[in-house]
């Protein structure tokens, strides 16, 4: 296979394009396009085929076969071969998968024969964090650990959070500090205000930043109240500490989170299982819908640019059931 442009002198990247083209995808996703390059070049030395000329079509269908028979799934496989792709572009400008017809159906005879049906994680609504809340207030990890999973919990509810928004993987830099995070007083609304700043977002790629406003609810569920209620545990040494902390030095990590939520959710008498760090997210959106809130706003407070977020909403029984009666209501119908 010969590559255009090959044999003649090529122009070396500079320093600046190799770095901005480094820029162009998160760490987190650089780091599952690796172990998908890692794994394709496992592949073809056990081929022996070499490492420096781009894969043809047939190679890849054979690639993304053999890991399916190793027991990879669709999703899996599909993300390795963008890694694929985004490391071939970077080392000869080449598009391997462009016009691989043949691959993709290879692909699809793959998710057709391969593909379980993903589990469905279910929403962490206001009903549920009431539980959550009486659970914490009986006591689970004691005092500090408490306060702090439950303004983790409010925050992650009434900001729509990702998970990974304010907890972070063992090898993460980007984690909350107490400089993202203000008070203040809005006189117009006779109402206290906690301002969260993420500093880096899946929806702000240019990470401009993005600051979002929890207003104080008068209710159990507050924000604003539970963080103050576990700053009051907390001595602030530096402002670039980390916010949630299990042991006020290394940043609360996802797998904390979540395992610290599981204790919480089976002491409510609910399937752990059933949920994970997103469901506050869905949650969010749940509850926001059953209270009415217009889709213009539950789109800009969850700070969702498509129509994704009508997919995080879960209908309750209750509501299907009363559109249902509302359906066949003679004093309800209009005459056609």
């Amino acid at each position: 296979m010969s590559i255009p442009g090959y044999g003649a002198v090529q122009p070396m990247k500079s320093t600046s394009a190799v770095l901005y083209q480094d820029q162009s995808i998160s760490c987190t996703t650089q780091q599952v396009y690796d172990a998908g390059v890692k794994r394709f070049l496992i592949y073809r030395q056990s081929q022996g085929i070499s490492d420096v000329i781009p894969p043809s079509e047939v190679e890849l269908e054979n690639f993304v076969s053999a890991c399916a028979d190793q027991g990879l799934g669709y999703s899996c496989i599909n993300v390795y071969l963008c890694g694929l792709r985004h490391h071939w572009i970077k080392r000869t400008s080449i598009d391997i998968l462009k016009g691989k017809d043949s691959l993709f159906l290879t692909l699809r005879g793959i998710k057709r024969m391969t593909g379980k049906p993903k589990q469905l994680r279910l929403p962490i609504t206001t009903a549920v964090m009431f539980k959550l809340h009486s659970v914490l207030s009986c006591g689970v990890f004691g005092y500090k650990q408490d306060r702090l999973m439950w303004a983790a919990m409010t925050l992650a509810f009434m900001a729509g959070l990702r998970c990974g928004e304010f907890t972070v993987n063992s090898d993460s830099s980007n984690w909350l500090r107490f400089q993202d995070i203000s008070f203040h007083f809005d006189k117009s609304l006779c109402k206290e205000v906690l301002t969260l700043t993420l500093r880096e977002s899946k929806t702000d790629p240019f990470r401009e930043g993005i600051k979002l406003c929890l207003y104080a609810t008068g209710y159990t569920i507050c924000a604003v109240v539970a963080m103050k209620a576990y700053l009051s545990t907390y001595q602030v040494h530096s402002l670039e500490a980390p916010l949630f902390t299990i042991d006020q030095k290394k940043p609360l990590t996802r797998f904390d989170f979540i395992a610290k939520l599981n204790v919480c959710l089976s002491k409510a008498g609910l399937n752990s299982s059933d949920y994970n760090g997103h469901s506050f997210r869905k949650g969010f959106a749940t509850s926001a819908s059953c209270a009415s809130v217009p889709d213009h706003i539950l789109s800009k407070m969850g700070r969702w640019k498509s129509q994704v977020y009508k997919s995080y909403v879960t209908m309750p029984a209750s509501v299907i059931a009363k559109a249902q009666v509302s359906i066949v209501d003679p004093s309800l119908c209009t005459k056609f």
